[in-house]
C-alpha cells in the first residue's frame, strides 16, 4: 500500500486513502497498475476505479515503464494479457492496452479474420469499455473497437493501410488505418496495421449521419442473405431487403429509376473506383459494408473493409500466392473470371472464386451509371495512378509507398527476423517464399503498379477498343482525360415551389458537352452554398438537380420529382431568395464557369416584416435573472395589415407564429417576442403587444446570427449582431434599435452603422 497523494495525510476523522500497487519490481516495458482504496471513520469502504462491471469497466489505473530501447518512427501499441494462448482464440479474453500516453484496463480482445487466422502472426480485435473509448489520433473521435491486423501475408507490409488511404483519395468514406509497432507483454510482437472499426464514430467523422443503418455484408446483395446489422437494430433488416428487391426484381426504366432514387451515386462511384485502384478482388460477396442515410435522403452506399488481398494479390482457392495479377482479364477458371478487369464485380467480370455482386452488376449495366463510373475512374487514374511515362518524382502512389517504407523500415527488420523465416505462405508463380522488404516493395512497384498502369491507361483506353485482343474478355473503353475548362450550365430552377415547402426548391445543372464531366469539388455560391461531392459526374447531355433537401425533392408532386430517374444531390445550405439573386458555379481552381441571375417575387412577409429592436443582454435587477428580460421586436413597415402565420426564427432563437391563430399585425405596428413573459411584464407592464408564448434558446451576449423566415421557409432577414458595436447595449440595460426599418438594403442589418443604442434604458419594446 502506497500513499497516492490524495489524502493519506489528512486530518484525523477524514478517513484513510491508499493506493494499492502489485508488489514487484518494474523494468522497461513493464505495466504498472493500481487502484485507490478509501475507508471512512465508520468503516465504509470504496475504491477508484469503481470497477462495477467485470467485463465492461476498468479494474486498475495504469501506465507502462518507458523502454529506452524502443526507438521507432511508428506509434507504439502496448498490450498485456495474462493468458496468451486464450487471447489467440475466438473467445474474448481480458487485456490491458497502453497507447499514446493513455492506459485502458480490462478490455476485451480476440483474434479476427478467416483464412488468415491460421497464420502464426494474428489479426486481433480490441473492444474498449463503455465510457473509456480509445483515442487513436488527436482530433479524431474516440472509438469503441479497433483492429490490429497482421502483416504476415503481405511481404511488402503496406497493402492494407495503403488501400484504406486510397479510398480516402477517391472520396469514399473509409476507416482510418496506419502501421504501428506492437508490443505484447513488454516484448516486441511485430509491425501491425491499426484499423478503425466501422461504427457511428466513423460515419460522423466522414460527414454521414451516425443514426443511419450500417450493415456488414456476407452475401452478393440478396434479400435475406447473410448480413450483420451494426446500427438501428431495433428496426430489423427490412430496409436492406427492400433495397435488394427493388434492384434485383426490376429491369429497364424501373430499375434505372430505382437506382437513381435509392443509391448515393457519387459515394458509390468513389467506392467502385477505389476497388479498381487498389485492385480489391475479395469484395463482391463479403469484405464491405452497406450504409443507408435512413433519416435523410434514404440513399445507400458502400463502405470498404478488409484489404489483405489488394494491389495485385489474389486468393485462388488453395493458398495465398505471391504471384501478381495486374493485367489478367481472362483466366482459366471459367469464361467470366476476369480478376484484373475494371468492371470487377459485374456478372461477366467475376473475381477469382467466381463471385460477383448483383448491385454492382446492375450499376454497370445501366448505361448512364457506367458512363459516370468510367469518367470518375479516369479522374482518379490521372490524379493518383498517373499515366505511363510519368517521371518517378510525380508518381503519387510510389512516393507514398516510399514515405511508408522510410517510416516502417527499422521495425520491419525486427518483424522479418521474428516471423519471416521460414515463411509459410507464398513462393509460387516465380516469386521466392523468402522475400526481403526491399524485394517485396520492388515487386509491388514494378511488377504490379507499372503493369497495372499500362493495363488501365492503354489496354482499356477507348481509343484502343479495336486493338483489345484478350480472348473471352472485352475493353472497358476508359475515356481520355477530361478536357480542361469543361462547360457546365445552369438550367431550370424553382425558388418558390407551388407546395409552399421551400425544401422542394431546386437548381438544375446541364452538361452541353459530348463527353461526361466530373465536377467533384465544384461549388455553387451566392444566395446558397454547396460543394459537390467527390464522384459527382454529369454524363454527356445529362442533368443534375441540386436541392436543399433531397428527400423533399423526391416528394414533389410535380416534375421534376422522384421516380423519374433524376440525378439529385443535396443538401445545399440556405434557400433561394424570393427577392431574386445571382448564383455562381465555380471549379476547384475558383474559376467561374457559369452564373445564374433571376428576379424573384417576395412574399408580403418578406416585403414588410422587419426586426427592429433586440435586447440581447438586459440589465440586472428585479426578481428574475437578467437573461429572462430578453426580447426581440418585429415591425410591419407596410401600409396594410400583415398575416404572421408561419413566420419563424430559425437561427439564434427558435420561435414560430403557429398556424390557425390568424394573428395579424397592423400597418406600422410592432409585436414583441419575449424569452419570459412574466419577467417581461414585470419590467414593461401589460400594455405591450406580446406574441403568444415565448422563444426557446437565448440571445448570445457575445453576438450571433439571427435568421427570420417566412411561412415557406424563405428568408426574411439573416444578419449577425456583435456585442462590440455599442458598450451600452452589452449589459448596461440598453437595446439595439434599427435606425431605418424601411431600408431596402437588407444587408445593412449586418452593420453597426445601421443600428444605435436605445435612447432610454431597458429599451422601448412595442413602440
Amino acid at each position: 500500500m502506497v500513499d497516492d497523494g490524495t489524502g493519506a495525510d489528512a486530518a484525523a476523522g477524514d478517513g484513510i486513502y491508499t493506493a494499492v500497487i502489485p508488489a514487484q519490481f518494474y523494468g522497461p516495458g513493464d505495466m504498472v497498475c493500481w487502484y485507490v482504496r478509501a475507508e471512512d471513520v465508520n468503516g465504509n469502504k470504496s475504491r477508484n476505479p469503481l470497477f462495477p462491471y467485470p467485463h465492461n469497466s476498468p479494474e486498475y489505473y495504469g501506465t507502462v515503464v518507458q523502454d529506452p530501447a524502443i526507438r521507432s518512427s511508428l506509434p507504439v501499441f502496448h498490450w498485456f494479457v495474462q493468458n496468451v494462448a486464450a487471447s489467440e482464440g475466438r473467445s474474448t479474453t481480458r487485456a490491458s492496452v497502453y497507447y499514446d500516453g493513455e492506459f485502458y484496463d480490462n478490455i476485451g480482445m480476440h483474434i479476427r479474420g478467416g483464412s488468415t487466422s491460421g497464420a502464426p502472426k494474428k489479426h486481433f480485435k480490441f473492444h474498449f469499455n463503455r465510457g473509456y473509448k480509445f483515442r487513436y489520433k488527436d482530433g479524431s473521435p474516440r472509438v469503441n473497437e479497433i483492429n490490429l491486423n497482421s502483416t504476415y501475408s503481405d511481404k511488402a507490409y503496406v497493402r492494407q493501410n495503403l488501400a484504406f488511404e486510397a479510398y480516402d483519395w477517391c472520396g469514399c468514406p473509409a476507416s482510418e488505418s496506419f502501421p504501428v509497432r506492437a508490443e505484447r507483454n513488454g516484448d516486441f510482437y511485430g509491425v501491425q496495421i491499426l484499423i478503425e472499426e466501422p461504427e457511428e464514430e466513423l460515419l460522423e467523422r466522414e460527414g454521414l449521419d451516425p443514426d443511419g443503418a450500417l450493415y456488414k455484408m456476407y452475401n452478393t446483395f440478396n434479400a435475406g442473405g447473410s448480413a450483420e446489422k451494426k446500427t438501428r437494430r431495433w428496426e430489423g433488416r427490412q430496409d436492406l431487403d427492400d433495397f435488394c428487391t427493388s434492384i434485383n426484381n426490376s429491369s429497364g426504366t424501373t430499375r434505372h429509376n430505382n437506382i437513381f432514387d435509392r443509391v448515393n451515386l457519387p459515394l458509390t462511384l468513389d467506392y467502385m473506383v477505389g476497388v479498381v485502384l487498389i485492385h480489391q478482388n475479395d469484395h463482391p460477396h463479403k469484405n464491405h459494408y452497406l450504409y443507408r442515410d435512413s433519416d435523410g435522403s434514404g440513399e445507400w452506399c458502400f463502405l470498404p473493409w478488409d484489404h489483405d488481398l489488394t494491389w495485385g494479390r489474389n486468393w485462388t482457392g488453395d493458398s495465398y500466392l505471391d504471384g501478381i495479377y495486374a493485367n489478367d482479364d481472362q483466366v482459366g477458371r471459367g469464361t467470366n473470371v476476369k480478376p484484373s478487369h475494371p468492371f470487377i464485380g459485374k456478372e461477366d467480370c467475376r473475381e477469382w472464386n467466381n463471385f460477383w455482386n448483383r448491385l454492382i452488376d446492375a450499376l454497370l449495366n445501366d448505361t448512364t451509371v457506367r458512363e459516370m463510373f468510367l469518367r470518375r475512374l479516369r479522374t482518379v487514374m490521372d490524379e493518383f495512378l498517373k499515366p505511363p511515362g510519368t517521371p518517378y518524382a510525380d508518381l503519387f502512389i510510389e512516393n507514398r509507398i516510399d514515405e511508408l517504407v522510410a517510416q516502417m523500415a527499422p521495425d520491419v527488420v525486427l518483424d522479418y527476423n521474428k516471423w519471416a523465416n521460414p515463411w509459410r505462405w507464398g513462393g509460387q508463380e516465380g516469386y521466392p517464399a523468402n522475400q526481403s522488404f526491399a524485394y517485396a516493395i520492388g515487386v509491388l512497384k514494378n511488377d504490379y503498379l507499372a503493369v497495372r498502369r499500362t493495363h488501365l491507361f492503354v489496354t482499356h483506353n477507348v481509343n484502343n477498343v479495336a486493338a483489345y485482343k484478350i480472348v473471352g474478355s472485352y475493353s472497358a473503353a476508359i475515356p481520355n482525360a477530361q478536357p480542361a475548362n469543361p462547360s457546365i450550365r445552369f438550367g431550370a430552377y424553382d425558388y418558390n415551389p407551388a407546395s409552399g415547402n421551400q425544401d422542394e426548391e431546386y437548381i438544375e445543372l446541364t452538361n452541353p458537352n459530348p463527353h461526361a464531366v466530373d465536377i467533384s469539388g465544384w461549388q455553387i455560391t451566392g444566395g446558397i452554398e454547396h460543394t459537390f461531392l467527390p464522384g459527382t459526374v454529369l454524363v454527356a447531355g445529362g442533368r443534375l438537380y441540386v436541392s436543399p433537401n433531397v428527400k423533399a425533392f423526391r416528394s414533389r408532386t410535380t416534375s421534376p420529382k422522384g421516380g423519374e430517374g433524376r440525378f439529385v444531390q443535396g443538401n445545399y445550405k440556405g434557400h433561394l431568395s424570393n427577392w431574386g439573386e445571382t448564383l455562381s458555379l465555380t471549379d476547384p481552381s475558383g474559376q467561374i464557369v457559369d452564373t445564374l441571375t433571376f428576379t424573384g417575387t417576395p412574399s408580403d412577409q418578406q416585403r414588410y416584416l422587419r426586426i427592429t429592436e433586440i435586447m440581447y443582454n438586459p440589465a440586472e435587477g428585479g426578481s428574475f435573472d437578467n437573461e429572462q428580460y430578453e426580447f426581440i421586436e418585429l415591425k410591419n413597415i407596410g401600409t396594410a395589415s400583415l398575416k404572421l402565420e408561419g413566420v419563424k426564427f430559425t437561427d439564434g432563437i427558435s420561435y414560430t407564429f403557429e398556424d390557425g391563430r390568424n394573428l395579424m399585425l397592423a400597418a406600422g405596428a410592432c409585436i414583441v417576442i419575449a424569452r419570459n413573459q412574466s419577467a417581461f411584464t414585470s419590467r414593461y407592464g401589460s400594455n405591450v403587444n406580446l406574441a403568444p408564448g415565448t422563444y426557446t434558446g437565448s440571445l448570445d451576449n457575445a453576438g450571433e446570427t439571427i435568421r427570420l423566415d417566412d411561412r415557406t421557409s424563405s428568408t426574411i432577414l439573416e444578419f449577425a449582431y456583435e456585442d462590440t458595436w455599442f458598450a451600452s447595449t452589452d449589459g448596461q440595460g440598453y437595446s439595439l434599435t434599427i435606425k431605418n426599418p424601411a431600408s431596402s438594403d437588407l444587408g445593412s442589418w449586418n452593420h453597426a452603422g445601421s443600428w444605435r443604442a436605445s435612447p432610454q434604458k431597458n429599451g422601448s419594446p412595442g413602440s
